[in-house]
């Protein structure tokens, strides 16, 4: 019994063996492929390919897994998307020609591409657009505070110049002093560039997040386009611009300019008082001089940030318009013949693996990481909480400026106490710091004195306790509680007309559980009532199940599997049950 142990150990060994040493030689001739498909574009000039390509051999190199090397081998056909499809259009062109419909399918294909092309320069605008609008007021209180810090830092260098041991100035020590201070305003600047890069990226991918939802589907829309004309079923999926490689950078530098007084009396007679005179000029021409660097710093922010959008729309239009020339010279046959007969070998080769892998992985798909398509986004936003969002962010950029202007705002602002707990930390978001302590400096002054009074009268503790109620804000006495009361009840009535006309434009599959029980709970026909839950509910289901696709590929190491649908799915799962997290400051 134990000879026949010892032989079956032997063998699973071997077996084994045999396994890593296939995979090992499959690992061996990918990589090969790789490497000439990233000097192939590296040759046609597609540097954007050409490092995707690299960075997939960096990724292989650290692959051990079998299931890891089938992705790799499925992205790698996905970077071959355009002359997979341009190949197949030159063995399908004697059949278009022999049909008299190259000329109609030429022509559908250059009029969708065009469509395509044309919404993706104005997703790109409207992205630019977004960002212009919107980065400097995500930003501002960051800003604030750089420009805080420089100011800090240069008055520091004015009074160790003025208070210093040094007895005698002169007017050329003034003068250096504004050059010193170039160089402190360069290392903040250089050491706020590097700390907040990464959340200038953040702010830009979550203020364009939509429009660049959008932008990665038109690559998988004109691959469906030419599956559909050329057909090809199923049609080869993957194709995706290299956005998520484009950072942030500072196209112009805000330069801090500062020029104080000469102070030529320092050249006469450096005493006491002279140089409290210089002192005072300094910290005024100063703090002119930091109001023009703010500016400088947010316009050369918004600059770049326009910049990246500029560059997120580019790659997709470089991607879209090439896809376009090579299937259109293809159907007029005047493709280059060595590039196709020099990738198809590649391509049948990687199809070839694929199936090799995905037959030894019976667990895993074996199919290439899914297009997003204009279907797998359906899923609309609360419409209500989208009507709320908006009309409290106005609610709160009037608020804070009458507040920060209005002598009378002031003292309605001190009668009411200030924001419930919940819009005071929305009203912190919008206001800048200075707008914070002009509104609620005379608010804590007053319940300095109040609790003064309390401590010192003989009253119950029953008394007091009823007196300190009274002194936290209340939802009752807030502005801002009313206001999105009323904004939610138009939206509401809103939709309640909408879809008692029957030309609705919101269906309610978007809607949170919140507002779609009070829309219901009204005058609203029990047919409509039912069909909205069941709408949600459908909705609901899928969400669910795209949460649960998430899970299970996260866990099966086919993280490359997942489509947008699937990452996003606990956020709209969470904004259907909640609301949208807009209305909750964060």
């Amino acid at each position: 019994m134990a000879g026949f142990r010892d032989i079956n150990a032997s063998a699973r060994d071997d077996n084994k063996q045999d396994s890593m040493y296939r995979h090992l030689k499959t690992k061996v001739e990918l990589s090969e492929i790789i490497r000439s498909v990233s000097h192939f574009f590296q040759q046609e000039g597609d540097h954007v390919r050409e490092g995707q390509a690299r960075r997939l051999l960096s990724d292989l190199a650290a692959e051990r897994i079998p299931v890891a090397i089938l992705r790799c081998v499925e992205r790698t056909l996905a970077l071959l998307t355009p002359e997979r499809l341009e190949g197949h259009v030159n063995h399908i062109r004697d059949d278009l020609h022999d049909t008299r419909s190259s000329g109609f399918v030429r022509d559908k294909w250059s009029l969708g591409m065009a469509q395509i092309e044309k919404e993706c320069l104005r997703l790109t605008e409207v992205l630019g657009k977004r960002i212009r609008s919107g980065l400097s007021f995500r930003f501002e209180r960051e800003v604030d505070d750089h420009c805080a810090d420089v100011e800090r830092a240069v008055a520091a260098e004015i009074d160790l110049l003025l208070d210093g041991r040094k007895k005698f100035l002169a007017a050329e020590d003034v003068r250096r002093l504004a050059d010193e201070a170039q160089g402190v305003a360069a290392g903040l600047r250089q050491q706020w560039f590097s700390s907040h890069r990464s959340d200038l990226e953040e702010q830009l991918r979550v203020l364009g997040a939509e429009e660049l939802a959008r932008l990665r589907q038109l690559p998988g829309k004109a691959v469906e386009l030419a599956g559909e004309l050329f057909r090809l079923s199923p049609p080869p999926t993957g194709l995706t611009a290299d956005m998520d490689e484009t950072g942030f950078c500072w196209k112009t530098v805000p330069q801090f300019e500062w020029d104080p007084p000469s102070a030529w009396e320092l050249d006469i007679l450096a005493v006491r008082w002279i140089r409290n005179r210089v002192r005072q000029n300094c910290i005024r021409t100063l703090k002119e001089a930091i109001q023009r660097y703010r500016g400088y710093l947010v316009e050369a922010m918004v600059e770049a940030g326009n910049e990246w959008a500029d560059s997120m729309g580019a790659g997709n239009v470089n991607l879209l318009r090439s896809l376009h020339q090579r299937l259109a010279h293809a159907i007029n046959g005047q493709t280059p013949s060595p590039i196709t007969d020099r990738i198809e070998p590649w391509i049948k080769r990687l199809d070839e693996l694929r199936v090799d892998l995905s037959d030894e992985n019976p667990d895993t798909t074996g199919e290439a990481s899914p297009v997003v398509t204009g279907k797998d986004l359906e899923v609309n936003r609360c419409f209500v909480c989208d009507r709320i969002a908006a009309g409290m962010f106005r609610f709160f950029t009037r608020y804070q400026y009458e507040v920060s202007v209005s002598e009378s705002h002031r003292e309605e602002h001190l009668a009411r106490g200030g924001l419930c707990p919940l819009h005071t930390w929305q009203y912190e978001s919008v206001a800048s710091r200075d707008g914070v302590c002009t509104a609620y400096a005379p608010l804590l002054a007053a319940l300095v004195r109040h609790l003064r009074d309390m401590a010192s009268s003989i009253g119950s503790v029953d008394t007091i306790r009823n007196r300190l109620a009274d002194l936290c804000p209340s939802p009752d006495s807030c502005p801002a509680c009313r206001r999105l009361t009323e904004v939610e009840q138009e939206a509401i009535e809103e939709m309640k007309r909408s879809l008692s006309s029957g030309n609705s434009d919101h269906d309610g599959g978007g809607l949170c559980i919140k507002h779609l029980a009070m829309l219901i709970d009204g005058e609203v026909d029990p047919d409509v009532a039912r069909k909205l839950i069941a709408e949600t509910a459908l909705v609901l289901q899928r969400v669910s199940e795209s949460m649960q696709s998430y899970v299970l590929k996260r866990g099966a190491l086919r993280r490359d599997l997942l489509n947008d649908e699937e990452v996003s799915a606990y956020l709209v799962g969470l904004t259907l049950l909640a609301g949208d997290r807009k209305l909750f400051p964060v």
